[in-house]
């Protein structure tokens, strides 16, 4: 189940920070999220994203429209996912 947690709220800015709690686990807010297109993160390598403190990597599908259907289905089913 996905669910948020709010934590803290500024009153003069309203600045958020909070928890958003997945089955596979917390991401705290506010957070840095790469994008993912076509598959990986272009820009950056795995120690990269790590050092920069990702804990999740939101992947694009949009450009999936070429790919076979196991292909779509799997990442349907991999939207977001964490760095180990």
């Amino acid at each position: 189940m996905f669910s948020f947690d709010l934590e803290y709220k500024d009153s003069e800015t309203s600045a958020r920070a909070g928890r958003i709690k997945t089955p596979h686990g917390e991401i705290e807010t506010p957070i840095f999220m790469p994008v993912g297109t076509v598959g990986s993160v272009k820009a950056l390598s795995p120690e990269d994203l790590n050092n920069a403190g990702a804990q999740i990597i939101l992947g694009n599908t949009y450009h999936s429209a070429t790919w076979s259907r196991s292909i779509k289905a799997f990442w349907r089913s991999c939207i977001i996912f964490f760095l180990e």
